[in-house]
């Protein structure tokens, strides 16, 4: 019997594998959050119902800005900020449908994307040298895949 031990990291990568996980951090929570409020307001921005898609937007950059407070990593602090900014400046600018409003809004999904990424990546190096320079955490998650 073999077991599988995968390590819960609310990304746009690892979202689709592992549904249903619980989330290891608050501000990848947040990241996440942050993430689905914008596609919801891409989605209803292309339906036309821009009233949606500007609360969906205002729920986004609250998130953001949790996120900007919380995350690990300074770089992801500093750009969850700027993100939150420049959404809620576009988001005073949303009054009609334009090709450009859609690109925008593809943009701040890419850009909060690419900070979970970032994260996720960070959280990535951060156990795997964690595991190389303590021996004694090495031994125990070897021991803990005998216990099964």
């Amino acid at each position: 019997m073999s077991a599988l031990f995968l390590f819960s990291m609310p990304s746009a990568i690892l979202a689709e594998a592992v549904s249903g996980t619980a989330q290891i951090n608050t501000s990848e929570s947040a990241l996440d959050d942050a993430r689905q409020k914008i596609e919801k307001a891409i989605d209803y921005y292309k339906e036309g119902d821009l009233d949606a898609s500007k609360h969906n937007l205002d729920i986004a950059i609250a998130s953001l800005k949790k996120a900007a407070q919380d995350s690990t990593t300074e770089k992801a602090r500093d750009e969850s900020r700027k993100l939150g900014i420049k959404i809620d400046e576009f988001k005073e600018k949303l009054n009609s449908a334009s090709e450009q409003h859609e690109s925008s809004l593809m943009r701040f999904w890419h850009q909060t994307v690419s900070i979970i990424k970032r994260e996720t990546d960070h959280l990535i190096h951060s156990y795997n040298e964690l595991s190389v320079s303590e021996k004694t955490l090495k031994y125990l998650l070897d021991a803990k895949m005998h216990l099964f």
